[in-house]
């Protein structure tokens, strides 16, 4: 009994309950309802694959809403693939194989994509400002004789649309007639703000994006015999006859996942306003802790990520524990840069990727989706604060 002595006199203490955690993702895919009227038609038309009816409507209302061909892809990496294939196919055969130039601050399937269709991938040090590879970046690389240093041709080019800002075609298409060097565009995150050119636009209907397949994804371009080639391309080399013209893929969406990629672009206008103010809100709160955004993100354009810049001196990755504690979930979405995976350490660097380390030690993505809520938005806000070193006060966003 002594051993227990003064025991009553301790308050007992209630369990605290620990705000829910913000994830840096919720994707939301339309429901059953929305998927219903098209899962019918499937049952009626029996079709379930091989372009069928869905996919060609689903085509279809892609095409007319940007003006251009488009062809639905199993993935936006096969898309990648396809469409590189297909702008290189009436090459020599070396052309067919050397250096396919591209930014190493990109998701690493732009890296495997170029696997896939036989090239190297080569990096480049990518813009400051709107962190993406340049035409004039492209025309530097090409003077500095990277043909000589590799004993490679340089056989493609591929430049990204970083988090889904909006790229303007025409420099790429003018760097692709110069040059002779075909580009191919990687807009997994941009289907928001896409113009399209005739160098094709690869855009991503994954689960994670903004209007989507659950997987899949779509390839647009202006000029309609690319968009045939890359077709043939990803039906095992088929084009009207089961006759292999070239050496394809198989790279067709079905057309369950075409139903939910029509569902999901019915329901577009509404989700995109909900993304809309979910990027005002954020960048209002955000933008007075010195925290900086890609052009136009949350004003003229969105995507289902959003992506900053710290203030000067702040490490992302220290950051990230900061906020991790207060519960808001963040994502480095490309590391270090495609150049510092493994799998990628024997392709050859063109430059000095100074920009990629500072963008890899300084960028964060935050939690991002189309029911973030306004609560949610001030403990987001008020977890940076504290893990910039608070209280809250008004400094010149980042660069």
């Amino acid at each position: 009994m002594d051993g227990l002595a003064g025991t009553a006199l301790i308050p007992r203490r209630e369990p605290v309950a620990m705000p829910r955690a913000i994830p840096v993702a919720r994707p939301w895919l339309p429901d059953a309802g929305a998927l219903l009227p098209y899962l019918r038609r499937i049952d009626a038309a029996r079709i379930y694959a091989n372009w069928g009816p869905l996919n060609a409507e689903l085509e279809r209302r892609l095409a007319e809403r940007l003006g251009a061909a488009v062809v639905t892809v199993s993935t936006a990496t096969d898309g990648l693939a396809c469409a590189l294939r297909a702008v290189l196919e009436d090459r020599p055969a070396a052309q067919r194989r050397g250096l396919c130039l591209m930014p190493s601050w990109t998701f690493v399937a732009t890296a495997h994509a170029a696997v896939a269709a036989g090239l190297t991938p080569c990096f480049l040090d990518v813009d400051e400002a709107c962190w993406t590879l340049t035409p004039d970046r492209v025309r530097a690389a090409l003077r500095g004789g990277l043909a000589r240093r590799t004993e490679l041709p340089v056989s493609a080019i591929v430049t990204v649309a970083p988090f889904g800002l909006p790229l303007d075609p025409a420099p790429w298409d003018e760097l692709a007639a110069g040059t002779g060097i075909p580009v191919v565009i990687d807009a997994a995150a941009a289907f928001d703000g896409l113009r399209v050119g005739m160098a094709p636009a690869v855009v991503s209907m994954h689960a994670t994006k903004t209007v989507c397949a659950g997987e899949g994804g779509f390839v647009a371009t202006r000029d309609a015999d690319l968009a045939r080639r890359v077709k043939r391309t990803a039906n095992f080399g088929f084009f009207g006859a089961r006759i292999a013209e070239v050496a394809g893929l198989n790279a067709k969406l079905s057309e369950y996942h075409a139903a939910v990629g029509l569902a999901s672009l019915d329901q577009w206008p509404t989700r995109r306003g909900d993304y809309m103010a979910a990027g005002i809100a954020l960048r209002a709160g955000l933008e007075p802790l010195g925290c900086g955004f890609l052009p136009g993100f949350g004003e003229a354009w969105v995507s289902s990520s959003c992506v900053l810049r710290l203030p000067p001196g702040r490490r992302a990755a220290e950051v990230a524990v900061a906020l991790g504690l207060d519960g808001v979930g963040t994502r480095a979405w490309w590391g270090a840069g495609c150049h510092a995976s493994p799998a990628f350490a024997p392709c050859p660097v063109a430059e000095e990727l100074r920009t990629t380390a500072r963008l890899a030690e300084t960028t964060l993505g935050l939690p991002f989706f189309p029911d973030l809520q306004a609560p949610d938005v001030a403990r987001i806000v008020t977890a940076m604060d504290s893990a910039l070193g608070g209280p809250k006060r008004r400094r010149r966003p980042a660069a």
